[in-house]
């Protein structure tokens, strides 16, 4: 069952969109790009700019902690309507694989393109970040052992 399937109901066959979905989902995919880049670019920082100045946050503080999580929200609607409402495992997975991918790539690429006298990165944020990583994991492994997550764990 897709998005559409569940938008349009029944007048939608399975069979349709072997068809037309190659055709139709790489233009709303990137219409989906387009419109959220614009929103982003435009709102997103004016936004974040207002709020920064208001509590009077350092800039550092800012793209730390505003912009992860701005920058989180597409991942975060992911990941609850995948588990939500089309009831599938790829949520938790979706989850995962992107903080591997903070973890891991992006800090492993930074200092690497950015060269070698211009970025100086301190090994202990990374080995901090990767030792409660790895806890979490414990963590998430552990309450889904049993298959079955109640509101306590």
């Amino acid at each position: 069952v897709s998005l559409w399937g569940l938008a349009v109901g029944d007048a939608c066959p399975g069979s349709s969109e072997q068809v037309w979905g190659w055709i139709i989902y790489p233009f709303v995919m990137l219409y989906s790009f387009y419109i959220l880049a614009r929103i982003c670019d435009g709102h997103l920082t004016m936004a974040l700019e207002f709020i920064v100045e208001r509590i009077k946050l350092s800039e550092d503080v800012a793209g730390a902690t505003f912009l992860a999580m701005a920058s989180s929200a597409p991942e975060l609607f992911t990941s609850i309507i995948s588990t939500c409402i089309l009831q599938s495992a790829s949520g938790v997975g979706n989850v995962v694989g992107s903080a591997v991918f903070n973890l891991l790539v992006i800090i492993g690429l930074v200092p690497i393109f950015s060269g070698k006298s211009s970025l100086d990165i301190w090994w202990y944020p990374t080995a901090r970040d990767a030792v409660f990583y790895s806890i979490s994991i414990l963590e998430v492994f552990l309450v889904m052992l049993d298959g079955k997550v109640y509101w306590w764990e």
